[in-house]
């Protein structure tokens, strides 16, 4: 087995009772040393009731019920832009009831030497189970969800094939998805508290790994 990942999403979704998107305009953001006017991209938009401000190295998206922080490259420090740029927004903030926070970690895997579909069914086939049975076909793919309580949140792993289309080549590419979600109320623990320490979960995807044995050759560390 000669598997091959990429980190394809990092992002961070704070959820409150209400954000004003107008508040996070060009000129507050700026004002605010939040962002450099240059690093502001053409396709940035701040219009009432939404804001996406689009940069090389992230993009901050802000609705009435959320505010989502993509990072947009594997090579970017997710923890470095939480501290300089997304934990300053939130301080500054105060005075928004923030409910909850997710972090979203997105890995697509394949195999160089077997196609998606024997991945799955050497991963995921339970040649035993009458239902997989009925899905034995050439055609089909298979996959697996697994949660737990992790730390102060609730981690949930939805493992399943997808396509992706490739930005160089415009190709479409069949990969296996681990896509990892932990979850965090905020009321519980205090919002402060649990932004500092999120950049410090990056590497946990990659470990948790351990917790699914055919998977274990996956982990690099």
């Amino acid at each position: 087995m000669t598997l091959v990942k990429e980190l394809k999403v990092q992002s961070i979704v704070v959820l409150a009772q209400s954000f004003n998107p107008s508040v996070f305009n060009r000129h507050w953001l700026i004002k605010n040393n939040f962002i450099e006017e240059e690093s502001v991209l053409p396709n940035s938009i701040f219009v009432p009731g939404v804001t996406q401000l689009s940069t090389k190295k992230f993009n901050l998206v802000v609705v009435p019920e959320q505010l989502q922080f993509n990072i947009g490259h594997q090579s970017v420090n997710l923890d470095d832009e939480i501290k300089n740029t997304l934990l300053p927004i939130i301080e500054k903030l105060q005075e928004i009831p923030y409910k909850a926070v997710g972090l979203n970690f997105n890995w697509f895997v394949n195999d160089s030497e077997k196609s998606i579909k024997e991945l799955c069914q050497e991963l995921f086939f339970i040649s035993e189970s009458k239902l997989f049975q009925k899905f034995e076909t050439e055609n089909s793919r298979f996959g697996s969800y697994m949660s737990m309580d992790f730390g102060k949140s609730r981690l949930k792993l939805d493992i399943k094939p997808v396509n992706s289309l490739e930005i160089k080549t415009k190709e479409s590419s069949e990969y296996i998805q681990f896509a990892f979600n932990f979850h965090i109320v905020l009321k519980l623990y205090g919002q402060r508290e649990y932004v500092k320490t999120t950049g410090q979960l990056q590497e946990k995807p990659g470990q948790l790994l351990h917790y699914h044995k055919p998977w274990q050759s996956l982990c690099m560390y």
